[in-house]
């Protein structure tokens, strides 16, 4: 309960009291349901049921009565038809009102077994009722004779034994109904009693909780006014030296925003140099960038030339090849050349032959006389045509030694000039090559040291833009600290002003406290 609120305590009384109320309404609803449930099954269940059978039993009567009234008055016809009719209506009605009864679905604890024999024998006695009432409907004097031994052996016992039955039941649903009463009537003195007894309870405990907790709460007032009145005292107490410590601040604070305006500015100047340093090592940067790309371009170009040297090289090898294939060339014309003087001579050798044939010929011819002019003539043309075959052959063996010495002398001197180029050649790419290959390595070590002083010059930038970035950061800081000064300052002038409204408010506070214990106590300080 000390850790509760008074609030929390004011929502538990009222919480207990409703509850009270709520246990007394609870066990009334719960006494007069049960009371009502015991009286509307008295109404709906047992009153019915006690008229369904009596109304039953009535017709059991008009039934019986109607039999014997049949027997004793045998003369009338249209009597014993009315009774006939009188006998199937009343058992008609009965069927409706024992299906009625049977229909409710409520039987008590014993009931049925109280009216399974009317169940049972109905149906027996139905059938001879109907069966008795039609042979009394046909004026036989045996019949009625018959019906007179049958009434008084069988149908009158089971009409009296069925009508006993049925007033067992009725006298069952008698005593249910009396027992219910009784019932209600108990649970009635009950719920009085209950409900007695639990609101002299809520009452004692009512007022024993009223009682303990208003002197508690007294208690916890009382003790609260004189810590307030505590507390008071020392909150004035506080709001007098935060008055003193209020007026130190505001001067110390006046002389630090002095000492960070020079700060700020000082600070501001040594940014605008960073920022100036910066520049210069980007504009450094970018020239030591345009270096960079002209040396690679430069790179770029002497190996270009070296490889263009290095092709010329590989030219004049091909060249020299094919120089040489050509050479081979004419050695194998001038090899043929040589074949065809060779056949040249074959030639002539052939021709002396022929003229040495044509001459045999003309001797023949002669010795022939006249039988040989004919043969001698054409040995003559034979030996003309040897002779300038001959001199044919030898044109064209002086012809085709001729053109062996020229090519000879062309190949000899084609080749001397051809590998006096070459050479000449060689040396010169070999000089270029060897100049290239200088130039290429003094450019290499010229974009090694450009690329080394970009790196240098991006180091720089980059350690100037955090310089920058961490002046920026220092100004900004700054400011915001002067800010923050001049803010403290406006808040230690309103802290102050503060602390003696908190002074004057506290001593309004003593009153209240003063008040709230004479209040609690009765007593007036």
């Amino acid at each position: 309960m000390k850790k509760f609120s008074l609030r929390r305590k004011l929502i538990l009384a009222f919480c207990l009291l409703s509850s009270l109320l709520f246990i007394v309404g609870a066990v009334s609803f719960y006494f007069e349901s049960k009371i009502i449930k015991n009286y509307d099954h008295i109404v709906n269940v047992n009153l019915p049921n006690a008229v369904t059978l009596g109304d039953m039993n009535q017709d059991l009567s008009v039934i019986s009565k109607t039999l014997l009234e049949m027997s004793m008055n045998q003369s009338n016809d249209a009597f014993l038809t009315e009774s006939k009719e009188m006998i199937l209506i009343k058992i008609e009605n009965f069927e409706n009102l024992k299906k009625q009864y049977e229909d409710m679905k409520s039987f008590a604890v014993g009931e049925e077994e109280v009216y399974a024999p009317v169940k049972e024998n109905w149906e027996q006695l139905k059938t001879k009722v109907i069966e008795q009432s039609t042979h009394l409907q046909e004026k036989n004097p045996e019949m009625v004779k018959a019906f007179q031994e049958e009434y008084t052996k069988n149908l009158g016992p089971l009409l009296k034994d069925f009508s006993e039955n049925l007033n067992f039941v009725l006298d069952f649903q008698k005593a249910s109904s009396s027992e219910n009463v009784e019932q209600a009537t108990s649970l009635k003195t009950q719920g009085q009693w209950t409900v007695l007894v639990t609101i002299l309870f809520g009452l004692i405990f009512s007022l024993s909780f009223g009682i303990i907790f208003s002197t508690r709460l007294s208690n916890n007032l009382r003790e609260f006014a004189h810590k307030l009145s505590e507390i008071v005292e020392k909150i004035n107490g506080t709001s007098e030296k935060m008055a003193n410590f209020s007026t130190t601040l505001t001067k110390n604070v006046e002389v630090e925003a002095v000492a960070l305006e020079k700060t700020s500015s000082s600070t501001e100047e040594l940014n605008s140099m960073v920022k100036r340093n910066e520049d210069n090592t980007v504009y450094s940067q970018e020239i030591s960038k345009e270096s960079l790309d002209t040396a690679i371009e430069g790179q770029k170009s002497v190996e270009a030339m070296i490889e263009s040297m290095q092709s010329i090289e590989n030219s004049n090898g091909e060249i020299l090849s094919s120089i040489e294939r050509s050479n081979q060339n004419i050695s194998e014309i001038n090899n043929f050349i040589k074949s065809i003087g060779e056949k040249t001579q074959v030639i002539n050798d052939i021709v002396f032959q022929t003229k040495l044939l044509s001459f045999n010929a003309s001797v023949e011819a002669a010795r022939a006389g006249e039988h040989g002019k004919g043969f001698a003539v054409v040995a003559e043309e034979v030996g003309n045509l040897a002779e300038m075959s001959g001199k044919a052959a030898n044109e064209i063996s002086n012809m085709l030694t001729e053109s062996i010495a020229n090519v000879e002398n062309i190949i000899k001197e084609s080749k001397r000039e051809v590998d006096e180029k070459i050479s000449n050649s060689k040396d010169s790419l070999e000089s270029g090559k060897r100049r290239a290959q200088t130039c290429h390595e003094v450019l290499e070590r010229v974009v090694e040291n450009v690329t080394k002083m970009n790196t240098i010059l991006s180091e720089i930038s980059h350690a100037s833009k955090e310089q920058s970035i961490g002046l920026n950061e220092i100004t900004k800081a700054i400011h915001d600290l002067d800010t923050n000064t001049h803010s403290t300052t406006q808040t230690a002038k309103q802290t102050e002003s503060s602390s003696y409204s908190l002074s004057s408010d506290a001593h309004v506070l003593q009153e209240i406290a003063t008040k709230l214990i004479e209040n609690v106590e009765g007593v007036k300080h």
